[in-house]
C-alpha cells in the first residue's frame, strides 16, 4: 500500500457495508492501527460504525464501550410493522426486535443512544406520526426522514419501494407539522435536516453537512475506499464507475486530490450557475453530482427538474416561513439551537 497523507487536522472513519460487523477483524484492526500510527502524527480521530446490528454482540458492544471515541450508527425504519416490511434477515425473519434491544442496550452500556436514521419507502408514507412516536418512545432526541436514493439495491425496486419527489416532500411536511406539535405539548425532539437549516441561518457555526456545501464534500470532504482498495469520490458514489478515482495499490493521496477528474467534479458541485444564482437560497444550498448522475443520467443537472433541488428549496421554504411568521414554533426552533449548544 502507498502511503497517503491528508493535512486536514481532524477527521473520521467510518464503516460502512453492507454492514461492517462482517468482517469485524478488519473494523477492530483499522481502528487499533489508527490509533496506533495518531500517536505519531497527532491528528483528531473519531470512527464511525455503520451497522443494522443484526451481528452485534455482547463482546464486540464491550470492545467499542472500551476503545471509546467509536460512535454507533443504525437504522430504524419506524415500529415494528414497518421497519420489519423493509428489514428483514435472509431467512424473511423480523429483525425490529433484535434491532431495538441493542439500541436499548447501547444506550445502557455507553451512556447515549446510537445516531439512528430512518429510510423511507412507498410504505411509510402513511406512518409518519407512528415513525417519529417511535423514537420518541425509545428516547431519541432527533429523527432524520430520509429521503431514499435511486441507488444500489433500490434502484432495480424503484416500483415497489419509490415515491415521487411530491409524495416525499407531503410526506416531510406531515413529519415536521408533528414534530412542531410534540414540542408544543412539551415533548423534544427535532428533525435532523431541519436543525441543519436552522444552524446554516441562525448561526455562526456551520454544520458543513455535505449536501448543504458549495463545493459539496466529495474529494475535500470525504473519500470513500471499496473493499477492493477502489477509491471513489464519496461514499454514494462507489455505485458508478465513473467517481472511481484509483486504488489505493497504486494511487497516492496527492494523486486523488489533484487529478483531472477530482477537479472537475468538486467544480461541477459548485452552485455558480445561472439558475442558482437566481435563488434566494443559494448561500445555504449545494449541488450534488453523484444524486444528478444517477437521477438524471449527467453530472450537471437540470435544476427546474431535479428532485434534489426541488426538497431543499421546499425545506428552506418551510424553515423560513415559520421562523418568521410562526411566533410559537420560532421558539421551539430557538430551544433546539440552545439546547445543542448546551450539548456541545
Amino acid at each position: 500500500m502507498i502511503e497517503t497523507k491528508s493535512l486536514a487536522k481532524s477527521f473520521t472513519i467510518e464503516f460502512q457495508g453492507g454492514d461492517a460487523l462482517l468482517n469485524l477483524n478488519i473494523f477492530q484492526y483499522i481502528v487499533k492501527t489508527a490509533k496506533q500510527l495518531n500517536k505519531i502524527h497527532k491528528k483528531n480521530v473519531k470512527f464511525a460504525l455503520v451497522t443494522n446490528l443484526t451481528l452485534m454482540n455482547d463482546d464486540i458492544l464491550e470492545w467499542i464501550s472500551h476503545e471509546k471515541d467509536i460512535e454507533i450508527c443504525s437504522s430504524l425504519d419506524g415500529p415494528a410493522f414497518l421497519h420489519n416490511k423493509n428489514r428483514k434477515y435472509e431467512d424473511g425473519k423480523p429483525t425490529y426486535k433484535d434491532v431495538v434491544y441493542w439500541i436499548r442496550k447501547i444506550k445502557e452500556k455507553i451512556g447515549e443512544p446510537p445516531g439512528l436514521l430512518m429510510v423511507t419507502t412507498k410504505y411509510s408514507l402513511p406512518y409518519y406520526k407512528e415513525i417519529i412516536d417511535e423514537y420518541v418512545k425509545l428516547g431519541q432526541l432527533e429523527i432524520q426522514i430520509k429521503y431514499i436514493n435511486r441507488l444500489g439495491f433500490a434502484a432495480p425496486l424503484w416500483e415497489k419501494v419509490g415515491y415521487s419527489i411530491n409524495d416525499f416532500i407531503h410526506f416531510w411536511k406531515k413529519s415536521m407539522d408533528y414534530i412542531i406539535e410534540l414540542n408544543l405539548n412539551g415533548k423534544t425532539v427535532w428533525e435532523r435536516y431541519a436543525f441543519l437549516i436552522l444552524r446554516k441561518i441562525l448561526t455562526t457555526s456551520d454544520p458543513s453537512f455535505l449536501d448543504f456545501r458549495s463545493p459539496c464534500g466529495l474529494v475535500i470532504g470525504q473519500l470513500a475506499y471499496n473493499y477492493n482498495g477502489d477509491i471513489y469520490c464519496c461514499d454514494e458514489a462507489r455505485n458508478f464507475e465513473l467517481f472511481k478515482l484509483g486504488n489505493v495499490k497504486n494511487t497516492t493521496y496527492k494523486d486523488i486530490i489533484t487529478q483531472d477528474k477530482s477537479l472537475e467534479l468538486i467544480n461541477a458541485s459548485i452552485n455558480d450557475n445561472y439558475l442558482c444564482d437566481n435563488c434566494v437560497y443559494k448561500p445555504y444550498c449545494g449541488i450534488c453530482p453523484v444524486m444528478n448522475y444517477a437521477e438524471e443520467g449527467n453530472i450537471i443537472p437540470k435544476l427546474a427538474q431535479n428532485s434534489h433541488c426541488r426538497l431543499f428549496k421546499f425545506m428552506f421554504d418551510y424553515m423560513f416561513e415559520k421562523l418568521l411568521f410562526d411566533k410559537r414554533t420560532r421558539q421551539i426552533f430557538f430551544k433546539w439551537i440552545r439546547f445543542n449548544s448546551k450539548k456541545s
